[in-house]
């Protein structure tokens, strides 16, 4: 019975992926695209600039460790070039992060023979899916799907679905 609802749910979903929802989705998604790479280009540049400095007190401070004879003195600086490393440390990585996306962001969307392909397959690959599969799909398509105990009730899907799928499309085949 829920293994008929999932296949409903599937089905519902790409029924709604047209080619006008593809053209909104897609020119949405190369907006969204040059706006994200700026936003994460001005931050890494940030996050840069924030090393540097960071960098730059830890060696006045470990100039001055060099002159300081008062052991909590050379305690506390000790601590504070501590804490600019380990946020130095966070600063790179989360630069490394953005770089992976920065590279992900400039991968080419699927062509709309792609996107018809995906469509038409969709529901198809989901019946003949092994359970894993098919907990991968739909962890993959939706957000949240609420059962009554046989039928699914309500379901919230996930982006870009959420985006190419009008939601009175989804409320009519749910509840």
């Amino acid at each position: 019975m829920l293994y008929e609802e999932l296949i409903n749910a599937v089905s519902l979903v790409s029924s709604g992926l047209t080619e006008d929802a593809y053209n909104v989705y897609l020119s949405e998604n190369k907006e969204l695209s040059a706006t994200r790479k700026t936003t994460l280009r001005d931050e890494n540049v940030s996050l840069t600039a924030q090393i540097n400095r960071l960098s730059k007190q830890n060696k006045d401070r470990a100039n001055q460790l060099l002159v300081i004879k008062d052991e909590r003195m050379i305690e506390q600086i000790q601590i504070e070039i501590s804490e600019a490393m380990n946020q130095i440390d966070k600063h790179r990585a989360t630069i490394a992060i953005n770089q992976d996306k920065l590279v992900r962001t400039s991968m080419p969307t699927f062509t709309l023979e792609e996107y018809k392909i995906l469509v038409q397959l969709m529901t198809k690959k989901f019946k003949k899916a092994s359970m894993v599969q098919k907990d991968i799909i739909i962890r993959n398509i939706f957000l949240n799907l609420q059962f009554d105990g046989k039928k699914i009730t309500n379901g919230i899907c996930k982006e870009p679905f959420a985006t190419l799928v009008s939601s009175d499309l989804v409320s009519l085949g749910w509840g």
